[in-house]
């Protein structure tokens, strides 16, 4: 026979948790009802998380009052919600069960590829109720979740279900109730809880524990209503396992009784259950209808199984209805209808040929001063990314042309980020012994070709960054080269222009010491012991100390990462691009010359 062995250092386990669950730091509280102006579940759950104190950072919805959001939409409308500068995103699972964080730009990416999995300090965490066990993350000590409450919430799975921080070997103790709580490892060492309780729930617990004021609420009471609920459910659960027992008994007479060695096909027919029962078997009739639960499980229910079901107070409608699919309405239906809802018309703006332009193509005539000609990171200062870095700090020899920036003809202000182009059509050229480059718009490109094969004063290119491992890269100025006459451009031309257009990759470590050492970044040169931005940023006084000509090569006085993180993001229009070189190069993640897959 089996039996249960309790290890003994882990029969104290539930007893601890409780005791962790019932200090005063922590809390109950009741989340608003329905109104007018807010009747979402999920919209009144978010007002009640974002007015509790001290600030919440997990949400565990244990008690399934979430029905009308997705994961992903209830994560955004929480990080929106937040005021908390230094919350940058949220973890939840999305619809494949995959443990995802999306941030306040609105990128989704796996937490295991983002720089979010070292920074969970920054981000809240939201788990539905299927996902509170089982789910393990390693949160601050002064993290504080709200945890809801529902209809038969068990104390197993509320406790367990609560909290994603104590040990995956105290999670087998507790199925329901303690399941929530232990999702917070650290309850009762600096972590703590609010449950937060729907109405209905609330009146139960007032009448469970005869108390009149809701105010009067604490966790204690909370546990009192969580055990009356295991008890309930541990009741209605004893019709299945005695109906599996009254099976076992039935089966092994059968199994006894055989003549031979050998299950025939008659033993086995008799070992088959009933598919089906008939009105008078499932119901009784009026003249002899069963007194009790027993008489219904199967004809060889024994002298045990008939007390035991007395000693419950099984009846006979109970046993009737014990194994048939129940459905329950967790709030009312909220109707919704989907609107679509598209960006308004815009006038295109009319392409135009600068003069100034012409003249550069014609006679390699470059005016610097000319209003044809943009610095090309100031484009930058009319997008999302503009007040994070000064952007004529990267003060190189590339230039856009107005028609490249120019996309629409807005009625209001405007950003360009959805209104960028992107870089495939350059102009090189030599002014006054230096090498430059212009972007020009597709349309000045079909233009100049004619101009461009007349004369030989510059030359025109086809350009695309690498956003790609894998594919031939067309950064090297040598695809559809018109008079190929100018030396290859130098490498701090090629890294700029390629931060401008987006790139991603590096063709080989030394790039990528380069591209450190321009942007001022620690890369994997500096000692352990020097003092750098948090981001990996090196200030110019340490720069000098490190390297003397360090400051000569890069000019800049600020830390540029969140700037290029923006500008990716712009660039790749939300696409994930954490585990590519600049990605993680912009998360501080070492890079060695095997990360390359060709090296110099």
């Amino acid at each position: 026979m089996i039996k249960q062995e309790d290890m003994p250092a882990l029969k104290s386990t539930s007893a601890n948790v409780i005791d962790k669950t019932l200090r005063p730091e922590n809390a109950f509280a009741v989340f608003p009802q329905p109104s007018e102006r807010v009747c979402s579940d999920g919209a009144r759950l978010l007002d009640a998380v974002i007015q509790s104190e001290p600030p919440v950072r997990v949400l565990l919805d244990v008690g399934a009052q979430v029905i009308d959001m997705t994961n992903h939409a209830i994560s955004r409308a929480w990080l929106d919600k937040v005021t908390l500068s230094h919350m940058q995103a949220v973890v939840f699972f999305d619809d494949g069960n995959r443990l995802c964080v999306v941030d306040r730009g609105g990128t989704t990416t796996l937490l295991s590829s983002s720089p979010f999995a070292r920074q969970l300090d920054k981000c809240l965490v939201y788990l539905d109720e299927c996902h509170t066990r089982g789910t393990d993350l390693k949160l601050p000590l002064y993290y504080r979740a709200a945890v809801t409450l529902g209809p038969r919430l068990t104390k197993d799975k509320l406790v367990q279900g609560k909290t994603p921080f104590l040990d995956a070997v105290f999670a087998h103790k507790f199925a329901n109730y303690l399941v929530a709580c232990m999702r917070m490892r650290s309850l009762g060492s600096g972590q703590s809880v609010v449950f937060l309780s729907p109405y209905d729930v609330t009146v139960k617990i007032l009448q469970c524990c005869d108390i009149q004021d809701v105010g009067e609420i604490d966790t204690r009471h909370v546990l009192r209503w969580a055990i009356l609920e295991t008890w309930s459910a541990t009741k209605q659960d004893i019709l299945q396992w005695a109906t599996q027992k009254a099976r076992y008994e039935s089966q092994y007479q059968v199994y006894n009784a055989r003549d031979r060695s050998v299950l025939t096909r008659v033993d086995a027919i008799r070992l088959l259950e009933r598919e089906a029962q008939t009105l008078e078997q499932r119901y009784g009739t009026a003249l002899a209808k069963p007194d009790d639960a027993s008489s219904l499980m199967l004809p060889c229910a024994n002298d045990i199984l008939r007390s035991k079901a007395h000693e419950f107070g099984l009846s006979s409608e109970q046993t009737s209805t014990y194994a048939e699919e129940q459905e329950r309405e967790l709030s009312p239906e909220v109707e919704q209808e989907r609107e679509t809802e598209r960006p308004h018309l815009e006038t295109p703006h009319i392409h135009a040929m600068h003069p100034d332009v012409l003249a550069l193509v014609r006679f390699g005539t470059f005016n610097k001063a000319s209003a044809a000609f943009v610095p090309a990171f100031q484009v930058f200062q009319q997008t999302t990314a503009s007040a994070l870095f000064a952007a004529d700090e990267f003060a190189e020899r590339i230039w856009v042309t107005r028609d490249f920036i120019n996309t629409i003809k807005p009625l209001v202000p405007y950003n360009l980020d959805l209104f960028l182009k992107p870089v495939h059509r350059i102009l090189r050229f030599r002014d006054n012994e230096k090498e430059g480059c212009v972007v020009l718009s597709p349309y000045e490109a079909n233009k100049a070709m004619p101009d461009v094969l007349q004369y030989s004063a510059i030359e025109l290119v086809v350009y695309s960054p690498r956003v790609s491992k894998t594919p031939r890269p067309f950064d090297e100025f040598s695809l559809g080269d018109v008079h190929h006459g100018l030396s290859q451009t130098n490498r701090r031309l090629d890294i700029f222009l390629g931060l401008f257009a987006g790139q991603l990759y590096l063709d080989n470590y030394q790039q990528y010491k380069d591209l450190c050492r321009f942007l001022g970044l620690l890369g994997t040169t500096a000692a352990e012991s020097m003092v750098e931005s948090f981001d990996g940023f090196v200030v110019p006084a340490w720069r000098a100390r490190m390297d003397i000509t360090w400051n000569s090569e890069c000019t800049v006085q600020t830390s540029p990462v969140s700037f290029l993180r923006r500008l990716l993001t712009i660039r790749r229009k939300g696409f994930d691009f954490g585990r590519s070189h600049l990605g993680r190069l912009l998360s501080e993640e070492p890079m060695s010359r095997n990360d390359f897959a060709v090296d110099d």
